[in-house]
């Protein structure tokens, strides 16, 4: 007959400390593990591997809020968070519309630079508005800020990133009253 013996102090399988994993994954992520709440006994090791989709970048991965490489290994010694995200990268063309009380006008925008900022290159037919101009943007989580120098002054657009293929916004003429709304698709 086989039996089994515990010492006082012993840990049995039963009573190892288990964990949770908490991972989150913004839009435009793949990896692994997976979105989702997940349990592993104490000191289990967990590898992990996230990279941004094809359209985004800024791939940033936290462990318990902290920044960490985009792969690597966590250690369940207690509860941990995991979270990965990436941004819409808006360079290369888009065209749409912009809306002035005096109808709708062709817009035409060309982004490059960096993911989060760069220079614009842009067309718009509207009256107060510039031929072919140049300007610089800036991203911040999902809204987006460009501006277009041209010769009577500036025309500023701000709006929402809401696809890897649309965004829209309002815009504003410096100087001047002029103001609208504004949308663009890839």
């Amino acid at each position: 007959m086989v039996g089994l013996v515990s010492q006082p102090g012993c840990k049995t399988v039963a009573d190892t400390a288990q964990y949770t994993l908490t991972v989150t994954m913004g839009e435009g992520v793949n990896g692994a593990p997976a979105a989702g709440s997940h349990s592993y006994s104490e000191n289990d090791i967990v590898s992990y591997s996230y990279a941004a989709q094809t359209g985004y970048g800024n791939l940033t991965v936290t462990l318990d809020g902290a920044p960490v490489a985009s792969s690597g290994t966590v250690t369940m010694t207690g509860n941990h968070t995991l979270n990965a995200t990436a941004i819409i990268d808006v360079w290369g063309s888009w065209s749409g519309n912009l809306f002035w009380r005096s109808g709708d006008y062709f817009l035409e925008m060309t982004f490059s630079g960096g993911i989060l900022s760069g220079v614009t290159e842009g067309h718009t037919d509207a009256p107060t508005g510039p031929g072919a101009e140049t300007g610089t943007f800036s991203i911040t989580g999902n809204q987006i800020e460009f501006l277009l120098h041209y010769q009577g002054g500036d025309l500023l657009f701000e709006g929402t990133i809401e696809s890897a293929n649309r965004m829209s916004g309002s815009w504003i003429a410096n100087p001047g009253s002029a103001n609208g709304t504004w949308e663009l698709t890839r």
